[in-house]
C-alpha cells in the first residue's frame, strides 16, 4: 500500500514551504540579512591582522638580533685589533 504525501493547500502554503526550505538550507542564527555585515567583515579581517602582527614581530626580532650581532662582532674585532697593536678599524662609509 502506497502512502501519499500530505499536500498543503491555502493562500500561505507557498510561503510556509519557502520558509521551511530556507530553514533547511541555512544554519540556525543566520538571517541572511545585512544586520551582521560589519560583524562578518571584522571577523574576516582579524586573521589577516593577527598574521601581519606576527610577521612584524618576527621581522623586528630578526633586525634587532642582526644589529646586536654586528655590534658584538665589531666590539670583539676592536678588542682583537687592540691586543695585536693594530690601529682601530676605520669607520665604514655608506655608498
Amino acid at each position: 500500500m502506497m502512502r501519499l504525501a500530505r499536500v498543503a493547500t491555502g493562500p500561505d502554503a507557498a510561503a510556509r514551504g519557502i520558509a521551511r526550505a530556507a530553514r533547511r538550507r541555512h544554519p540556525a542564527g543566520y538571517d541572511r540579512g545585512m544586520d551582521n555585515f560589519w560583524v562578518a567583515a571584522v571577523w574576516s579581517l582579524i586573521p589577516t591582522i593577527v598574521v601581519l602582527g606576527l610577521l612584524i614581530f618576527m621581522l623586528r626580532g630578526i633586525v634587532h638580533m642582526d644589529r646586536n650581532e654586528r655590534r658584538t662582532y665589531a666590539k670583539v674585532e676592536a678588542e682583537e685589533r687592540a691586543k695585536r697593536g693594530l690601529p682601530p678599524k676605520p669607520p665604514a662609509t655608506s655608498h
